[in-house]
């Protein structure tokens, strides 16, 4: 496949904004020559960076109506741009998927952003007695879109359920890395990704209850209930607690723009231990590896077999606070430590952990669909 050929990305839950389908995958293939088109909820209707952008032509107002109306909208809204390639990003679009793949001359690409059937037990929406029945349609569903259209993956353990997959693997674009910042160190702690407290939320905002003079920045989408909970754990100490994405999405740029603005003493990643993260390799440890911020991690045993050997950050129990004192106060009384994991973080994703390597098996694929 070559030039002028017209590839259309689809997803009913994810914005147009999202870092891993726009600024990583659609931009890549435009710069490859596709004709490449988006279309989300929050879509624009605007051209951006070589993508056209284009919002769905349905209202979504629940999941059921997300599921049952919007995923068989969005495809027939994606089949009117008359494309070559579909390229979809979430589970509950593939029923969908798989009927047009059999009645049309398009190639379909299904994107695995998560590892779904453990996220699935994450989801505090679903009760109880129904996430056993919804886990069982995914699993069927994702292993037979899996022996009948083209599927990526964003972590290489996904592997394990999917053996044929291409892993095209979310390490960070690298366009807007800079040399870190070796001025004092500024007394904060960063965590940018969605909030949510089984992405750690509540621990973040609990280190600011037993430390002094240091600030938790929270950057990311965060519902306003969750916001009064960290504000609580906070406890007197809840004005130290910076939050952008309150009720709202924060754009990747300006994640970015926030990671080079600081010195930051650490990037937190204190997730509780769950059956869908121990194994995953966080995005955000990439990211702030590429900014040259050092981690503050859970001792999962992936995550330290990852980061460990690296050297460039640390691992506690993220519900010892001794532990996590001792480690905010290593890295703040030891400036050649901090300089030092955050050069390590730098080096490793210009060596390895980084989107052009990824990008060139993007292209590759889609360059051998026939």
């Amino acid at each position: 496949m070559g030039e002028n050929i017209i590839v259309v990305h689809v997803s009913t839950v994810h914005s147009w904004q999202d870092p891993r389908i726009f600024d990583k995958e659609c931009k890549s293939l435009s710069a490859a020559g596709y004709d490449v088109h988006l279309i989300t909820q929050d879509g624009i209707n605007s051209k951006v960076d070589g993508v056209q952008i284009h919002s769905l032509n349905y209202e979504i107002k629940n999941r059921l109506n997300r599921f049952f109306g919007a995923s068989k909208k969005i495809f027939q809204q994606a089949l009117s741009l008359d494309p070559q390639v579909i390229h979809f990003h979430d589970p509950e679009l593939i029923p969908a998927a798989l009927k047009l793949a059999k009645n049309n001359n398009v190639h379909i690409i299904y994107d695995i952003h998560e590892d779904n059937t453990t996220a699935i037990r994450q989801r505090e929406y679903l009760p109880e007695f129904i996430k056993p029945l919804v886990i069982w349609l995914v699993n069927f569903y994702e292993r037979k879109a899996a022996n009948k259209i083209h599927t990526i993956i964003a972590e290489s353990y996904y592997s394990e359920r999917f053996p044929n997959a291409v892993p095209i693997l979310n390490y960070p674009d690298l366009s807007w890395m800079e040399e870190r910042k070796t001025d004092s160190i500024y007394p904060g702690l960063i965590y940018a990704g969605n909030v949510r407290e089984d992405r750690g939320a509540l621990n973040h905002a609990r280190i600011l209850s037993y430390t002094d003079d240091f600030e938790v920045w929270s950057i990311g989408r965060c519902e306003p209930d969750l916001y009064d909970q960290m504000k609580k754990e906070a406890e007197d100490r809840s004005d130290k607690l910076v939050a952008k994405g309150v009720g709202a999405y924060v754009p990747f740029e300006e994640i970015t723009e926030l990671y080079k603005s600081k010195n930051w003493l650490a990037g937190l990643a204190l997730f509780p231990y769950s059956k869908h993260v121990k194994n995953k390799q966080l995005t955000k440890f990439f990211e702030y590896m590429a900014a040259g911020i050092p981690i503050i991690y859970s001792g999962m045993d992936a995550w330290v077999e990852l980061l460990k050997p690296l050297g460039v950050g640390i691992a506690i129990d993220p519900q010892n606070k001794a532990e996590i004192k001792e480690a905010i106060q290593l890295l703040k009384d030891n400036p050649e430590l901090h300089n030092r994991m955050g050069e390590n973080g730098q080096k490793a994703v210009r060596e390895k952990f980084n989107w052009a390597r990824e990008e060139k098996k993007l292209v590759d694929l889609y360059r051998s669909i026939k």
